[in-house]
């Protein structure tokens, strides 16, 4: 799915005004592969976008937002992972949960082109034995064959 180019613009400007209020208040965003942050960012937030998009449901446009989840879809609290690969897996770096979401998706794509891959339940995810301690930070670790489709 494709964003048109006003939803491009409003991207870009949230964007850009998420990075200078993390900065602001001393948050550090965690960028990996050396990227540019804003770089990442539009990408990051483009996905949710996307997914808000096609789910039918109002994105989140704020810019002060911490939070462990994205969206609310059909009363599940879902947390929205994004990777540029086309065969990249839905990873969630490991840390510790105080209240994790419902269910993680994924998004594939660069902005502002991107695709939905699936839905995972994060108490399936979030075990020993889909940790992946050979990536540059440890994170619990799906392939896209293992997602689901809808909502379980």
């Amino acid at each position: 799915m494709q964003l048109n180019d006003a939803e491009q613009i409003v991207i870009q400007y949230l964007a850009k005004k998420r990075i200078e209020y993390n900065r602001n208040v001393g948050a550090i965003a965690t960028v990996y592969g050396g990227r540019n942050p804003l770089k990442a960012e539009i990408d990051y937030y483009g996905a949710e976008f996307v997914f808000c998009k096609q789910f039918n449901i109002y994105p989140d446009i704020s810019i002060s937002k911490f939070g462990e989840y994205d969206c609310i879809y059909e009363g599940f609290t879902i947390d929205i992972k994004h990777t540029e690969r086309e065969n990249g897996r839905l990873l969630v770096k490991a840390k510790r949960w105080d209240n994790p979401p419902k269910y993680f998706a994924l998004m594939i794509g660069t902005f502002p082109n991107y695709r939905f891959a699936g839905f995972y339940l994060s108490s399936e995810l979030l075990q020993e034995k889909n940790l992946d301690h050979t990536l540059p930070y440890p994170a619990y670790a799906i392939s896209q064959d293992k997602l689901y489709k809808e909502l379980i």
